[in-house]
């Protein structure tokens, strides 16, 4: 929802005034800037975003042109999530966009603590938070907020994780209505500021601007059980992925769903229940209290009388079948192609053997942040031991999953006109992409290989860092297409060479980055004796591909042997 008039601004927004950093320079700018507004090359981006508060604390390793000042407005929202603060304490609105580590403006809570009040961003959380954006946006059912670009502010220009002063950035990103625009921040004093309304004037008038866009009160609670919808989808999908937002708060969420701030986003290995702003396992039920808040608040500013418990149940029902819709994930199977067997008991056997199996054990809460997959993690060592057997034990623990599993490859094989062992390999391979390549992108892992990068002023590489987590992305989370125009998966695709599995010949290619053919594989084993020179692909980024090879070896052998029984 968008309400351009000044009434609006006086209500919503805070004006504050800016200027041009001259010594700054653009690190990095998306496609999707050139694609949405027809602009392109770093010199526009950085003219125009390059803009700071002339009073910003750590403004000494910056050359700042005074004589050009202009406005930005900061956001008003509350929600748990601001604390204290009174809505975007260091971000800045600009036409379509937002400007994020401009310098605190009049929403910041009054606080001597340097990292929560100096209104900066680092260079470190800039990357991270770029990073998650680009792997994110198609892997999520509906996505993130986008990101256009970063910005170096300087060289030292803002507190490191830590405390140490290093590169600043401000972060581009899309402006978008969140629920915490709709909620109170009761904790922000707005007394002594006289040109700011009081926090239930902006209230009454944000949720009855909302209101006025619905006949009725039932029209509107149509219209939230659509937004809960979405959202679940969204939680339900994180959780069989494990994927961990961090921070998830009625302010780091767009109303459509779309997840922002994603800088302590991760994948979690085994099913850890790590502790964030809300740990894991709780954060698709958090969204159950934002809901309610927003839902007590609407009817309190607009005089209505509808039942709430009705989109909150209606919420956890959502959430709890978006799990098991996603749950084809860990096979690399799409939702699409489990639709033929929804008449079947079985694949609402297989929903529970695997949710209640790997979800819904030890809740105990885990602090620090995922490095590694372990060698006793439980989605990979279900997953793994359903692809190398079918089990016809009725009490063993995957025996309804190997049935399904084992169901879909036959009828996937009949339709596509593909020898069974050849479909099993192919999702195999996108299985266990899926499980082990995810490491990458463990935030204890990553995070200290950017910090030594732009503790360095490495910004080439971070640079290089960004493309080459997007192509990885590409390729580690590609769905089976197997169809009758595409009969290939990638098993690996790094540092110009790309191996790829043909499902119709049974064979591994091996092709240079110019498309040239290197090698033709029969085997999998066979390629590993062809790579295990150290220097063929050595580790990228500090993620070494070996324990992915192994596993992916052993897999293919046992399949392989299941086929010539």
């Amino acid at each position: 929802m968008q309400v351009n008039s000044e009434t609006h601004e006086n209500y919503m927004h805070v004006p504050f005034q800016v200027v041009n950093i001259v010594s700054s320079k653009v690190l990095w700018i998306s496609n999707e800037f050139e694609s949405d507004y027809g602009l392109r090359g770093f010199d526009i981006f950085k003219e125009k975003f390059s803009l700071i508060s002339p009073d910003y604390r750590l403004r000494d390793g910056m050359t700042l042109d005074l004589s050009t000042a202009s406005t930005l407005f900061a956001e008003r929202y509350g929600g748990n999530g601001v604390g204290t603060n009174g809505g975007g304490a260091r971000t800045g609105n600009l036409e379509n966009f937002q400007l994020k580590g401009v310098g605190k403006n009049i929403l910041a809570a009054n606080t001597t603590d340097d990292w929560h009040s100096y209104g900066g961003l680092n260079l470190v959380d800039a990357v991270i938070e770029t990073i998650s954006y680009l792997l994110l946006k198609n892997i999520l059912p509906i996505g993130c907020v986008k990101i256009y670009g970063i910005i170096i502010t300087g060289d030292e220009t803002a507190y490191l994780p830590g405390g140490k002063i290093g590169p600043g950035a401000i972060l581009v990103r899309e402006k978008v209505t969140r629920p915490g625009h709709f909620l109170p921040c009761p904790a922000y004093n707005v007394k002594e500021i006289q040109d700011i309304p009081q926090d239930s004037y902006r209230l009454r008038y944000i949720n009855k601007i909302l209101y006025k866009k619905f006949r009725d009160p039932r029209e509107l609670a149509v219209a939230l059980a659509k937004m809960a919808s979405m959202i679940a989808d969204q939680f339900g999908f994180s959780k069989i992925a494990r994927i961990f937002h961090g921070s998830i708060s009625a302010s780091n969420l767009s109303i459509d769903g779309r997840w922002l701030d994603l800088t302590n986003c991760t994948f979690i290995n085994d099913v850890h229940n790590y502790v964030g702003s809300t740990p894991f396992h709780a954060e698709g039920i958090h969204i159950v209290s934002i809901l309610e808040e927003w839902i007590y608040t609407i009817r309190k500013y607009n005089n209505l009388r509808f039942n709430e418990r009705i989109i909150l149940d209606y919420y956890a029902s959502q959430l709890k079948s978006s799990c098991y819709k996603h749950i084809g994930y860990l096979f690399a199977i799409q939702e699409k192609e489990l639709l033929p067997f929804h008449q079947q008991s079985l694949l609402l056997d297989f929903f529970n053997e695997v949710y209640s199996h790997l979800f819904t054990g030890n809740k105990n809460l885990v602090y620090g942040r995922p490095t590694q997959i372990e060698k006793d993690d439980l989605v990979v060592n279900f997953v793994t031991s359903v692809l190398v057997k079918y089990s016809n034990n009725r009490s063993d623990s995957t025996y309804f999953t190997s049935k399904f599993i084992k169901e879909f490859i036959v009828r996937k094989s009949q339709y596509l006109n593909i020898k069974e062992k050849n479909v099993h390999v192919a999702h195999a391979i996108c299985s266990l992409k899926r499980l082990y390549l995810c490491e990458f992108y463990f935030i204890g892992r990553l995070e200290p290989i950017i910090y030594k990068l732009v503790d360095n002023k490495c910004y080439d590489q971070l640079e290089a860092l960004i493309g080459f987590s997007t192509e990885y992305a590409s390729w580690v989370f590609e769905d089976v297409m197997l169809c009758n125009t595409s009969r290939t998966v990638t098993v690996l695709n790094v540092d110009g060479h790309r191996l790829i599995y043909d499902a119709l010949k049974d064979i591994f290619y091996l092709h240079h980055k110019d498309n040239d053919l290197i090698s033709e594989f029969f085997s999998f084993n066979e390629y590993l004796s062809f790579v295990l020179n150290p220097d063929f692909i050595a580790p990228i980024f500090g993620f070494d591909f070996g324990k992915y090879f192994k596993a992916l070896a052993s897999v293919l052998d046992c399949i392989n042997g299941l086929y010539e029984q």
